[in-house]
C-alpha cells in the first residue's frame, strides 16, 4: 500500500524537476577537427599571400607545430590573439578564423584600415595536442593558463589530478614558453587570450586601470555605432596566467570569455559572435597605431623642436641643464607679477587640425604658490583653434581660498565648463605628471585631466564645437591671470598624441620602463648625497629636495 502511494509521488517529482533543476548545456566538442580547421586557415593565407603569412612559433609536448598567422602591415601596430589554450575550448579558435576571413574579404572601411595600418597576430590553437581529444590540459596534464611565471606559486593547484594543475615549475611547458617567446619577439601592444565559458572581459589587476577604462569606453562607443552589444569587464588577480606575463612585458592584456557553454554552430560564430567581437578587436588595433604627433624632452638643449614661443614683456622661456624630470635638460618658464591682466611664457606647437588630442607634460613649480586671490590662475597647457581662441586649459586656480587643479573649457555656444579636483592639491617643489584630453563634438564632446596617471577631472556629453578643431598646443606658463607674484615653472617630457599617453613613473630611475632592483641599486649608490656631492645622482632625488634620503627611498619602495 505504501509502495502504491509512493509511485505517483515519484512520477510527480520527475515531471516537475525541470522547473527546479535546469541542466547546464554541455558543449559537445570541436566544431571542426584540427586538421580540417588548420587547413582552412592555411587556405586563407594561400589565397591572400600578400596580406597573410604564417610561421611555427614552437612545438607541443607531442612535437606538433604551434602555428601563428600574421595579417596586414608588418610595420604597423601589433595586436596578438590566441585561442584554445585549453584544448576543450575551440570556440576562440573558430572565431579567429572568421575574424581573419573578415579582415581579408570585407569591404568594411574598418577592416581595410586595420589591414593597411596594423599587424594582426593570430595563434588559433595553443594546446594542439588536446584539441581533437577535447581535453582541458595539455599532454603533460598541465593547465597551461596556470603555468606562466607571474606569481606562479599562487596559481591554480599543485595537485596533478586537478583541472587547474599549474605544472612542476613556471613555464615548464613548451606551449607556454612559445607564447612568451611571441611576447618577447614581436612585442605586441595588445594581447587577448580567448576562452569559452561565461560572457565577460577580464582585465589584469596588475595593469593600468585608467587605460583599461579608456579602452572599454571606446569599445562601447564603437559597438553602439555598429548596433551590437558589448562584453562587460572586471578585474582579476591572475597569478600564473598568460595575460599576467604579457602585462609584465608591458603589453596591455585581456582574457575574454566569449560565450556560455550552450551549443553554437559555425554559421552562428560568423553571424552572431563575430560582430560582437569586432569592436573590441578594432579599438585595440586602432589604439596600437602610432598616433604620437609630437614629443620633446628638451634634450637638444633648446626649444627648437617647437613651432615657437609666446612670451609677454619682462618674461622668459629658456632650456636649462638643471632640474630635469628625465634626461639632462628641462624648460624653465618665468613670468613677473601683474596686478591685473594676463602674463605668459610658453612654447607652442602647431599640429594638423584635429578634433581629439591628448597632451602630457611634467611640471615643477618652484615659485608662485600659493596664488594670492580667488580666481587667480596659472594655465600650464592650453588648446587653441586656428584663430587663436582658447578651447580649453589645464590650470592651477585659487577657488574659495584653496589652490586646486582646474579644468576650463568651452561648452555650448556661450558657456564655459569649470571643474576642479580636491583629491590632489598642487604643491611647490615637486613634479606632477599632467595630461589634458579634449574631444570636439556637438553632443559627445569631452574634456579630461589626468594627474600622476589617474583621471581626476572629467566633463563629458558637451557641445565643444564653438571654435572648431584644435590646431595649437601651448605648454608652460600658457596663461597667468592676475598673478601678483613671480611664477617660475619647469616643464619636461612633453608629448602630444591622439591616444592616451601612459604616465611615466619617476621611480623608474634608469628609465628602462620598469621599477626594480636596478633602480634600488642606483639609489643606494647615491644614498645621503646632496646636490653638491660627487656621488649625487639627480635621478634618485625623487622629491627634488636636493638630498637623497629616506623620503626618496619611500617613494621608490611604493613603486616596486
Amino acid at each position: 500500500m505504501k509502495a502504491k502511494k509512493a509511485f505517483p509521488l515519484i512520477i510527480f517529482i520527475i515531471l516537475i524537476s525541470p522547473l527546479f533543476f535546469v541542466p547546464q548545456p554541455v558543449y559537445a566538442g570541436p566544431l571542426r577537427d584540427y586538421a580540417t580547421f588548420i587547413n582552412a586557415f592555411k587556405a586563407l593565407a594561400n589565397a591572400y599571400p600578400e596580406l597573410m603569412t604564417y610561421e611555427t612559433i614552437g612545438k607541443t609536448v607531442e612535437n606538433r607545430d604551434i602555428i601563428m598567422f600574421k595579417i596586414g602591415n608588418p610595420t604597423g601596430g601589433k595586436v596578438l590573439f590566441d585561442g584554445a589554450m585549453h584544448g576543450s575550448e575551440s570556440l576562440g579558435s573558430e572565431l579567429l578564423y572568421f575574424y581573419a576571413k573578415w579582415l581579408l574579404t570585407s569591404s568594411d572601411p574598418l577592416a581595410k584600415r586595420i589591414l593597411a595600418r596594423d599587424y594582426t597576430l593570430l595563434i588559433p590553437v595553443v594546446n594542439v595536442d588536446s584539441y581533437d581529444r577535447y581535453i582541458r590540459k595539455n599532454a603533460n596534464g598541465v593547465d597551461l593558463n596556470r603555468n606562466f611565471a607571474t606569481n606562479w606559486q599562487y596559481a591554480g593547484s599543485s595537485d596533478p589530478n586537478s583541472d587547474y594543475y599549474r605544472g612542476p615549475s613556471p613555464l615548464s611547458e613548451p606551449e607556454s614558453k612559445a607564447i612568451v617567446g611571441v611576447f618577447q619577439k614581436y612585442k605586441p601592444s595588445f594581447y587577448v587570450n580567448l576562452h569559452r565559458g561565461g560572457v565577460i572581459f577580464y582585465v589584469n589587476s596588475y595593469g593600468n586601470r585608467t587605460y583599461y577604462s579608456i579602452i572599454f569606453n571606446k569599445i562601447t562607443s564603437l559597438a553602439q555605432e555598429r548596433g551590437v552589444s558589448t562584453y562587460p569587464y572586471q578585474y582579476i588577480s591572475s597569478a600564473g596566467y598568460a595575460i599576467s606575463d604579457a602585462t609584465s612585458a608591458k603589453i596591455t592584456s585581456f582574457l575574454l570569455e566569449l560565450y556560455d557553454w550552450s551549443t553554437i554552430s559555425l554559421s552562428q560564430i560568423e553571424t552572431v559572435l563575430l560582430p560582437k567581437f569586432i569592436p573590441s578587436a578594432m579599438v585595440m588595433s586602432q589604439e596600437c597605431e602610432s598616433k604620437s604627433l609630437f614629443s620633446d624632452g628638451f634634450e637638444s638643449g633648446s626649444s627648437s623642436a617647437w613651432s615657437g614661443t609666446t612670451v609677454t614683456s619682462g618674461d622668459n622661456v629658456a632650456v636649462v641643464n638643471s632640474n630635469p624630470f628625465r634626461g639632462t635638460y628641462s624648460a624653465k618658464f618665468e613670468t613677473t607679477g601683474v596686478a591685473s591682466g594676463i602674463k605668459c611664457a610658453s612654447v607652442y606647437k602647431t599640429i594638423p587640425e584635429t578634433p581629439l588630442i591628448y597632451t602630457r607634460g611634467y611640471f615643477y613649480i618652484t615659485q608662485g604658490l600659493p596664488l594670492t586671490d580667488n580666481d587667480d590662475y596659472i594655465a600650464l597647457t592650453q588648446y587653441l583653434n586656428p584663430d587663436g581662441n582658447v578651447i580649453c586649459s589645464l590650470q592651477i586656480r585659487k577657488i574659495q581660498g584653496q589652490n586646486v587643479f582646474h579644468l576650463s573649457g568651452i561648452s555650448g555656444t556661450t558657456a564655459w565648463i569649470h571643474e576642479s579636483t580636491y583629491d590632489i592639491l598642487p604643491q611647490a617643489n615637486r613634479w606632477y605628471g599632467i595630461e589634458l584630453y579634449a574631444y570636439i563634438h556637438a553632443t559627445a564632446g569631452a574634456y579630461k585631466i589626468y594627474i600622476d596617471g589617474t583621471e581626476q577631472i572629467t566633463a563629458t556629453n558637451l557641445n565643444t564645437t564653438r571654435y572648431g578643431n584644435i590646431t595649437t598646443i601651448c605648454f608652460g606658463l600658457a596663461s597667468c591671470s592676475n598673478t601678483q607674484q613671480k611664477i617660475v615653472t619647469y616643464g619636461d617630457c612633453a608629448e602630444i598624441s591622439t591616444n592616451y599617453i601612459e604616465f611615466l613613473n619617476r621611480a623608474d630611475i634608469n628609465g628602462d620602463g620598469v621599477v626594480n632592483i636596478k633602480d634600488v641599486t642606483l639609489l643606494t649608490l647615491a644614498w645621503l648625497s646632496t646636490s653638491d656631492s660627487p656621488q649625487y645622482d639627480w635621478r634618485c632625488d625623487l622629491n627634488s629636495d636636493g638630498i637623497i634620503n629616506i623620503v626618496d627611498a619611500t617613494i621608490l619602495c611604493k613603486a616596486l
